[in-house]
């Protein structure tokens, strides 16, 4: 859950910055390039990017732990993109269009 609160955090700091230069299309831009980074992250650390010989390499070679480890962070790369993706697909919309 900590991971979510920090999304939110980078959505307040892009407030923060698209206010005091009184640009709205900046705070599309943070929220767009911090989502879309996380969303990668998680995707490589998950393996969805790799294939299929590299995944089973990896599975057959990795221990239990390091597979939960991965996962784990995976999941809290993915709760900080999720709120950021939310967030600039809105501006978009109600914003910038």
């Amino acid at each position: 859950m900590r991971a979510f609160y920090v999304g939110l955090i980078i959505i307040v700091i892009a407030i923060v910055v698209s206010l005091s230069m009184n640009d709205w299309k900046m705070m599309y831009k943070i929220c767009g390039i911090a989502g879309l980074i996380s969303l990668a992250l998680s995707a490589l650390s998950v393996g969805a990017l790799a294939d299929g010989e590299r995944t089973r390499i990896d599975l057959n070679t990795e221990i239990r732990g390091e597979k939960r480890v991965r996962l784990k962070s995976s999941a809290q790369l993915l709760l900080i993109a999720i709120p950021n993706i939310v967030v600039a697909v809105l501006m978009y919309y109600f914003i910038i269009m």
